[in-house]
């Protein structure tokens, strides 16, 4: 059949169809473009969720009914769904969700399809490989999943929170309004509950810390409703002053005797102050003096008392707002460099000695900057080697009791007194080995010390590192016999320490870091955690020496400490931090590198 022809079409129509085209076409590029800078300047991210159904005392936990879960942004729109068809296994990896999207996570809501009940212990999110949250406990009160609510009348009623349900939300991020600024003078008294040859040092009563200045007026105080731990964050009370204060006042409102056994005030993250040895005598608070005659009565600094008030020592007019250093006399501001806070009591001349093992350094007692103070140490004996890098001068991140048998002061199984003098960083530091320790070369570094002895006439002299066999060269025909080297002994002579103490902090979860567990910077002491078989492996950094916000269990499994089906007991010790740390492939675990960090632990043998 012949075509009919075409009708012309309009002038018009062509020019609107024409317009049509060039909109539609803009609109693909401008979204092309959109799409284009969004893939350039954003990456998405990594989201995991672990549940752990696993309890001791709740059997049949896991189901054969799909489990899901929801990924919802802030808006409470679902980013994506991620399901299991049964989950068998409460260990490994059944029981993970994962999702990369570009877009934030605020809140994941889990669901079961159905009546065979599943029983969440503890569940995890992960961002990026970084845990963000964690809800429940190990061998907890945990959640319960069916759609048959009477599930939680069973065997399951003492450990399900609120009844079995279909669905559990779980926030990840509260969207809090943004804190105020912190105060000037912000305080935190820390104490330390914890002797070795006593018991039932907490307590459950009340304990409020009352500031006051140098004429005795208040400028602040804080409470606890008792303290039932002795370590880390549980025995940290924070005081918000109006203006510095002079004297600390530590008081009880009843007769559940609590034991101090050494406290420590930090102004703005600064020590300012610690009073008290480890397992040395301490102070009780009681409202009943007669728990003094009990058996803590050895072991007493005094006799209890509702409260004990302790003087600073440092003038409140010398500290200023936002814990500059001490005024100088001649005014002005403090030279660039300097360290926040009043420097800490362990460079106070007065100061009796401090003990210390080769983990210590001049950096770690934030001493840095602060030059021309003197710190009285005693190293403990059968010491371990630390890193030390100098000669003579060291930089202020070596092992203080390495360095000091490599200047020829003490011996590794000894120990014994030193005393060091902070100076100003180097351009560079020439290692050398000295009494059986080899130290490093280093270049330009911020941070120095010095070993010093006092002379018969008071004079302050610096010690030159030599050889403790080296014997006296006789003086040449005619000349004077040369002087005797100095008897190193900066301090009268001290007992000898006692062996660092270990603290057993018993049963963490897999995710817990020396930083949650407060043990940051407390490099005199070792700690035994016991580690779950079967934990979720957390984050970890390093090798050997590893950043304190990795997962203590995790990194004990990448060190061979332990094995993660079979967990165990370990012993870490903290060390200061490091400025890098190397990842690497040990026993099946990846641990990653970092930069400079403020803490680091290593695993040592019990």
């Amino acid at each position: 059949m012949p075509r009919s022809p075409s009708r012309p079409i309009p002038q018009e129509t062509k020019k609107l169809n024409t317009r049509r085209l060039t909109t539609f076409a803009g609109r693909v590029i401008f979204a092309a473009l959109c799409f284009a800078v969004l893939s350039a300047t954003s990456e998405a991210s990594d989201y995991r969720v672990e549940i752990d159904c696993n309890h001791s005392n709740v059997s049949n936990s896991d189901t054969g009914d799909r489990i899901s879960v929801d990924f919802l942004d802030p808006g409470g729109r679902n980013l994506g769904t991620r399901y299991r068809d049964g989950i068998r296994n409460c260990f490994v990896s059944d029981a993970v969700f994962t999702l990369s999207v570009l877009a934030d996570v605020s809140s994941i809501v889990v669901r079961t399809s159905g009546n065979d009940a599943f029983y969440i212990d503890e569940l995890r999110f992960y961002k990026d490989g970084q845990l963000i949250k964690h809800e429940g406990r190990d061998n907890g009160r945990g959640w319960c999943l069916s759609t048959d609510p009477k599930d939680s009348e069973g065997a399951w009623k003492d450990y399900v929170s609120g009844g079995c349900s279909a669905s559990v939300q779980f926030v990840i991020v509260e969207r809090r309004p943004a804190p105020p600024p912190p105060p000037a003078y912000q305080y935190v008294l820390e104490v330390d509950c914890n002797h070795s040859s006593l018991t039932n040092t907490h307590t459950a009563n009340r304990i409020i810390v009352y500031l006051f200045d140098e004429n005795g007026k208040w400028v602040g105080d804080a409470r606890r409703e008792g303290m039932p731990g002795c370590l880390g964050g549980n025995t940290q009370i924070t005081i918000n002053a109006e203006k510095p204060a002079a004297m600390v006042q530590i008081t009880t409102n009843g007769d559940d005797a609590f034991f101090i056994d050494r406290w420590m005030l930090y102004l703005n993250n600064a020590l300012i102050k610690q009073e008290g040895d480890d397992d040395g005598k301490g102070w009780c608070l009681s409202t009943d003096t007669a728990d003094t005659s009990g058996s803590w009565a050895g072991n007493l600094i005094g006799t209890c008392s509702w409260r004990h008030t302790f003087s600073l020592g440092v003038p409140a007019s010398s500290v200023t707002a936002g814990g500059n250093e001490p005024a100088s006399s001649s005014g002005g501001n403090p030279p660039p460099g300097k360290p926040q806070g009043s420097f800490p009591e362990i460079l106070r001349g007065d100061r009796p000695p401090t003990y210390i093992d080769a983990s210590a350094t001049a950096a770690g007692f934030g001493v840095r900057g602060w030059n021309k103070r003197i710190g009285n140490f005693i190293c403990s004996g059968n010491l371990d080697l630390g890193p030390v890098w100098g000669t003579g001068t060291y930089t202020d991140d070596s092992s203080i009791c390495t360095a000091a048998v490599h200047a020829g002061l003490i011996t590794r199984s000894e120990g014994g007194p030193v005393a060091i003098y902070v100076v100003e960083g180097m351009n560079s530091y020439s290692g050398s080995t000295l009494n059986g320790v080899s130290t490093g070369n280093f270049g330009a570094f911020p941070g120095s010390f010095v070993f010093v002895y006092r002379t018969a006439d008071d004079k302050l002299v610096g010690v030159t590192p030599k050889s403790r066999d080296a014997a006296v060269q006789p003086a040449p025909p005619g000349q004077p016999a040369p002087p005797a080297p100095p008897a190193f002994e900066p301090l009268p002579p001290s007992p000898r320490p006692k062996p660092p103490s270990r603290t057993n902090v018993g049963p963490i979860g897999w995710d817990a870091t020396v930083v949650s567990l407060g043990l940051r910077g407390r490099g005199e002491k070792r700690y035994t955690f016991q580690c779950a078989a079967n934990g979720a492996l957390g984050s970890v950094k390093g090798t050997i020496l590893y950043t304190d916000d990795s997962s203590v269990c995790s990194a004990a499994v990448h060190a061979g400490a332990i094995k993660r089906e079979e967990g165990g007991s370990v012993t870490v010790v903290i060390r200061p931090g490091q400025s890098s740390y190397q990842g690497s492939v040990r026993n099946g675990i990846t641990s990653g590198s970092s930069g400079p960090f403020g803490g680091t632990f290593e695993f040592v043998s019990g």
